[in-house]
């Protein structure tokens, strides 16, 4: 059942069956926690607790998880209660209880390695998907630029990115170098420059903690990835990659904008869409210091008056929840950071740089996979060592 949640939400498959079947995602939702809950009662009946509460750091997140919803109650209500506050209520309250639901389900090793496993098939599926929606535009909101299912070639580019790692434990070591440079096609084919960032520091972190090459060879493989994944990385963000993809044979398939995010013609950090992010940097630092200790309440940022939202979660939770809010995200982030070990750790850190590019990470399903996975890989390595093994089918978490 795990499996099937996962790839059910992971390939966000439930949001494209709701536009052809009567299949709200919200039943998807119920299906899950109730079956989480039916998880957790059958345990306490037979005298055992929550799957990973031995660890102390995991019941802290659990404990965070019910502060959190008492915060969101207590926004809605200093809130103008109308119906686009109401959603997003429900929306943040079906992703705390995902958030939950996913830790627990994976806080065990047999679970944990089934959930690396499924993340890993996410991965190739999505970078696939990506790529023929690259070529023949049938999902993606934004033409000229693959997303698949994900519909946002930025969420794409992000989850690729995200699962690359976290599914990385399942890949035989041999095949390691492959997995990545086939998943960074796939972030390549969504232009989108933050999922840039992540897959070439991802692939920089990966290979500094060893996770590539036998042990005879780890150095230099690690040596070559780094120079490879950071170096490919600062020649997209300079613009010259640009003239060599645009005489190739994906040249017909490019659009004015994702020329401009290669470099071709102008700065690769540059446009219409980098413009607005700074402009609502400014708007919002402008807005949050009117509100400074509580904020201006949830969904404040759906409905102000600047028009987009932040593009970031931590100006999200400053603006809408002040300081108060803004330091509920980050005792996550540092239940995160010290939860995490080995492969987890790499995760972490895509979720904080993740954080500075988007500020959906708490409404799309997808993102909420992963910090359980951190939470649940993090307890699990903790209250069982051995997982601590050579095996390529264990889970790394030699850091």
């Amino acid at each position: 059942m795990l499996v099937a949640f996962l790839l059910w939400f992971g390939s966000y498959a439930y949001g494209y069956v709701f536009y052809h079947v009567p299949f709200k995602p919200l039943y998807s939702y119920f299906l899950l926690i109730g079956f989480v809950l039916f998880y957790i009662l059958r345990r306490a009946g037979s005298g055992l607790g929550v799957s990973g509460s031995g660890d102390v750091r995991f019941r802290a997140f659990l404990l965070w998880l019910c502060a959190y919803f008492v915060y969101l109650v207590l926004t809605f209500l200093l809130s103008v209660q109308d119906s686009v506050v109401v959603d997003y209520l429900i929306v943040y309250s079906e992703s705390i209880a995902l958030l939950g639901a996913f830790a627990i389900l994976m806080a065990t090793p047999r679970r944990l390695r089934m959930a690396c496993g499924a993340i890993a098939i996410l991965a190739i599926f999505a970078s696939i998907i990506c790529a023929y929606d690259f070529v023949r535009p049938t999902f993606t909101k934004v033409v000229g630029r693959g997303a698949g299912f994900y519909e946002n070639p930025n969420l794409a580019g992000t989850f690729i990115a995200l699962a690359m790692v976290a599914g990385l434990a399942a890949v035989p070591r041999r095949l390691r170098l492959f997995f990545i440079a086939f998943c960074g096609l796939g972030v390549l084919t969504t232009f989108s420059r933050s999922a840039y960032i992540l897959w070439g520091l991802s692939a920089v972190a990966l290979a500094w903690y060893g996770y590539f090459g036998s042990p005879r060879t780890r150095l230099a493989v690690s040596v070559g990835i780094i120079l490879v994944g950071g170096g490919g990385t600062i020649l997209l963000f300079t613009g010259a990659v640009g003239p060599l993809i645009q005489n190739s044979a994906i040249s017909p398939y490019l659009t004015p904008d994702t020329k401009m995010r290669l470099g071709i013609g102008s700065r690769v950090i540059a446009g219409s869409s980098a413009s607005e992010r700074e402009r609502l940097i400014r708007n919002s630092l402008e807005s949050a210091e009117k509100a400074p200790w509580i904020g201006h309440g949830l969904a404040h940022t759906r409905k102000w008056e600047y028009g987009a939202q932040p593009h970031n979660m931590y100006l999200l939770f400053l603006v809408e929840g002040g300081v108060l809010g803004l330091a509920f995200f980050l005792t996550l982030l540092a239940l995160l950071w010290l939860s995490s070990q080995g492969i987890g750790r790499v995760v972490a850190l895509q979720l904080f740089l993740g954080g500075v590019f988007a500020h959906t990470q708490f409404t799309e399903p997808a993102s909420m996979i992963f910090f359980s996975f951190v939470f649940a890989h993090g307890a699990v390595v903790r209250l069982n060592r051995s997982l601590d093994s050579s095996s390529d089918a264990s889970v790394p978490v030699a850091a």
